[in-house]
């Protein structure tokens, strides 16, 4: 018989922790991750083949992952002293978290905002100290700075675009805010593309900024988990040393470079993106009742005119999962929708406009006010 595990020796703070995960319902159509849903360049599938079909899995990659970090250096115009990267972009949160906070110290971040902000400033043994958007879910930017003042904090969570709003903060803006910490400003690109607008400038500037970004969104490879750092060489050299020697494996690595490789397919692809992200918000705001945020990400944020939670249940029993975000009270009544393939698309407003056009019922508000989607 098995003893009893030692409970005692589990750190508290770890068992409150509730990150954005979870299994994902078996439907036709997933809307819900902001993953690309498009079909791979053909180029870059047969490249990508021919990569890992001619990988040695025996040995150990180079600790330094020289020609990875240099391929990035290249995609981000950066020097490549100053690049970390790892297994996605939650590890790069995680690993800014072990790196710059802990115990004793606090972490900002906006509320409503992408939950893994706070999970991994309480997985470091921080103090998370979320800041509320402004009016009309804006960042309320002189709210921010006022906070960061009182709070002084050794690191700040900023999303450009934001999610899951999808709106964008100017550069001058985010500069007052860099200017303003007092420790890192992280700013999560990780929708820059869909956008073409980046702090990147700011990198020159302070020695205090450092950018998130990913390979899960426009460079379509969310399977892939690769996600990477940009900033002051001295900096990221730090950070780094909070890593493991091996963050990501050489499979992962060749897949990468097989994406920056073809990155002129991937961008004909992210511009047939943004096109359809466009033409789905028409669409969309034509709907009645329906009121629709404009967005610079592959992802469109939207207030319903019946349940949020009763409509994003309705559309998974057509088929469609979307994101329901009636949890936090900013976000009441809201559903996030991923920019899927045209056809995906036309059979989501179909199943929204009949879901729509149905009176809700007494026992479809069972259980309301638990979605199953946290966010901070």
């Amino acid at each position: 018989m098995r003893t009893p595990i030692p409970r005692a020796a589990l750190r508290p703070a770890l068992q409150e922790l509730s990150p954005d995960i979870g299994s994902r319902p078996d439907v036709p159509i997933y809307l819900d991750w902001n993953e690309s849903r498009w079909p791979l360049p053909e180029s870059l599938t047969r490249k990508m083949t021919e990569a890992v079909t001619s990988v040695d899995p025996r040995p150990y990659p180079d600790r330094s992952y020289p020609a990875v970090r240099e391929a990035l250096g290249r995609l981000a115009g950066w020097d490549p002293e100053g690049i970390a990267f790892g297994n996605g972009g939650d590890d790069m949160l995680a690993l800014i978290g072990v790196a710059a906070t802990g115990p004793g110290r606090t972490g900002i971040y906006p509320s409503p905002g992408f939950s893994m902000y706070p999970w991994a400033i309480r997985r470091a043994g921080a103090r998370p100290a979320p800041v509320p958007l402004g009016e009309d879910l804006a960042y309320d930017v002189d709210g921010l700075i006022a906070r960061i003042g009182e709070e002084q904090p050794s690191l700040v969570f900023l999303t450009s675009p934001h999610n899951p709003t999808g709106q964008q903060l100017p550069l001058d803006e985010i500069r007052r805010i860099a200017e303003a910490a007092p420790g890192f400003l992280l700013v999560d690109e990780a929708y820059h593309e869909f956008s073409e607008f980046t702090a990147r400038p700011l990198l020159d500037e302070f020695g205090n900024v450092i950018l998130l970004r990913t390979f899960s969104k426009a460079m379509a490879l969310a399977g892939g988990r690769l996600g990477y750092l940009l900033g002051a060489p001295e900096a990221i050299l730090s950070i780094r040393r909070a890593q493991p020697p091996f963050p990501v494996g050489i499979y992962t690595c060749r897949a990468g470079a097989a994406a920056m490789n073809e990155r002129a397919a991937l961008f004909e692809l992210t511009a047939r993106i943004v096109a359809e992200r466009d033409s789905l918000r028409k669409r969309l705001a034509d709907i009645p009742g329906i009121r629709v945020w404009p967005s610079q990400t592959n992802f469109l944020l939207f207030h319903t005119p019946a349940d949020s939670t009763v409509l994003a249940r309705r559309l998974l029993a057509r088929g469609v999962a979307l994101r329901d975000f009636s949890r936090h009270p900013m976000l009441a009544g809201t559903l996030r929708v991923t920019v899927g393939t045209p056809e995906e698309n036309e059979v989501f407003l179909g199943a929204l406009r009949d879901s729509l056009a149905a009176p809700i019922l007494p026992e479809e508000l069972a259980g309301v006010g638990a979605a199953a989607s946290p966010v901070a």
